[in-house]
């Protein structure tokens, strides 16, 4: 279902009691505003995405190359006979 982009989503007044309110759907909120007051429950868009059962993507992480065999990122130097410590 296509994303529903609500223009102005205050149709009540900060002062009184609820008097509409904009329906929801099984695919979510619509633009559609219904007299009363909403009934109290549970709404979670994350559960689309836990019920999304195809296997995550793997992305390749790439790392930087070695500049020599000891270690150096290349622009770097370091002293690997440096003891840490007192």
């Amino acid at each position: 279902m296509p994303q529903v982009v609500i223009e102005n989503p205050i149709i009540n007044s900060p002062f009184d009691e609820p008097t509409r309110h904009f329906r929801f759907a099984d695919e979510g909120i619509t633009k559609e505003i219904v007299a009363g007051r909403r009934s109290s429950s549970y709404f979670d868009g994350a559960a689309d995405r836990l019920l999304d059962r195809s296997p995550p993507r793997e992305e390749a992480l790439l790392l930087p190359e070695r500049s020599s065999g000891n270690g150096d990122l290349p622009g770097e130097k370091y002293d690997h006979d440096h003891a840490i410590g007192p």
